[in-house]
């Protein structure tokens, strides 16, 4: 008899995802310069690491590369498909829909949905942006290519680390000059590299036990203060533009900012009171897919976010509504999410039953 035993989870890394999820949002906002800085140091990077950390080297490639299409890839599919209809809805509501209208829509859309792209390139085709959503392709080219590359396997765990880190940093750099010079690639393949780097890196946090030792040594003081020190000088990569304001130094600043913060999510989780607080953020980490998802099509084809924040006037203000409207809108989602999957049970169920009595 198999049984199916779902893997822990643990609830400070939901926290930490929640966390980022948020900051994700409030950077798309009108924030200031200096705030806007203080996200970007580390909140995308975060969700990197974070995937790195909760890699299993011994998993199959045939096993992994299924569950990362089934996880990643057909929200991705999914997403583009409900934004298609989006644009639509938006045409007829202005009064301009057309067939031809329709089909140029539809033709815009899987350019965009095949190219996968943070921003507006340009090859051999114009592709659009997809929006927020490009970083699922991204980190589902990160996840295949590192599983790939982590069958090259040498006897000195250390020095294979190394190794990987280096030829990693190599690539990165590639891609860095790539993009410099020619744009940018469909998937953000050119950037790829640069986000396995980090992902290595949360492969060696877990391996190490990185984490236990920061905190035991009270190494994250001295990481905080690197950090908070360092990264307004040093700048930040920011994945979906391609600035790699301070590389390869802000890559140390990145690290040191993600582990700050991974670190206190966990700290948090000890923490017996402000139970609702660390409930909500798991629970928005948990569904972080789904809120990226929603954020992605209301920030790229409704664009409410900018006329709330002109008529409410206060940034902050007009961050708990929105993030409010966003998560009420993916509550929505998983409530109509178990209820279609419980109705679908019950019907088997009934068949199986009348069977048996036949």
């Amino acid at each position: 008899m198999q049984t199916n035993i779902r893997p822990m989870r643990f609830q400070w890394i939901d926290m930490a995802k929640g966390l980022g999820i948020l900051l994700m949002i409030l950077g798309h906002m009108h924030v200031g310069q200096s705030i806007r800085d203080f996200i970007y140091s580390f909140h995308m990077i975060m969700f990197v690491m974070i995937s790195g950390y909760l890699y299993k080297e011994d998993t199959a490639l045939k096993n992994y590369l299924p569950r990362k299409v089934r996880t990643l890839l057909i929200p991705y599919l999914m997403t583009n498909v409900v934004s298609y209809f989006v644009r639509l809805f938006m045409l007829w509501r202005a009064g301009f829909f057309t067939v031809s209208g329709a089909l140029g829509i539809l033709r815009a859309q899987a350019l965009t949905t095949v190219g996968g792209s943070s921003f507006y390139a340009k090859h051999f085709i114009t592709i659009e942006t997809c929006g927020p959503i490009w970083f699922v392709t991204f980190l589902f080219c990160i996840v295949v290519f590192y599983a790939v590359l982590n069958r090259v396997k040498l006897k000195n765990k250390i020095v294979q680390d190394i190794v990987y880190l280096v030829l990693l940093l190599l690539a990165a750099w590639g891609g860095k000059t790539y993009a410099f010079h020619n744009g940018f690639l469909p998937w953000n393949l050119d950037v790829v590299p640069v986000g396995m780097v980090f992902y290595h890196i949360g492969v060696m946090v877990k391996r190490y036990h990185v984490m236990e030792k920061i905190r035991r040594y009270f190494i994250w003081i001295v990481l905080l203060v690197l950090w908070l020190s360092l990264y307004p000088k040093t700048g930040s990569i920011i994945f979906a533009t391609r600035e790699y304001l301070g590389f390869p130094y802000s890559i140390v600043v990145s690290v040191c900012g993600s582990l700050v913060v991974m670190l206190a999510m966990k700290e948090f989780e000890r923490i017996r009171f402000a139970k609702p607080v660390k409930d909500g953020l798991a629970w928005i980490g948990r569904n972080s897919m789904i809120v990226l998802a929603v954020h992605t099509i209301e920030f790229v084809h409704v664009e409410w976010i900018e006329h709330l924040q002109e008529r409410v006037g206060n940034v902050w203000f007009s961050f708990l509504i929105y993030a409010i409207v966003v998560l009420l809108c993916t509550f929505v989602y998983t409530q109509g999410k178990k209820f279609v999957i419980s109705y679908i049970c019950r019907l088997r169920q009934r068949k199986t039953y009348k069977k048996t009595l036949n």
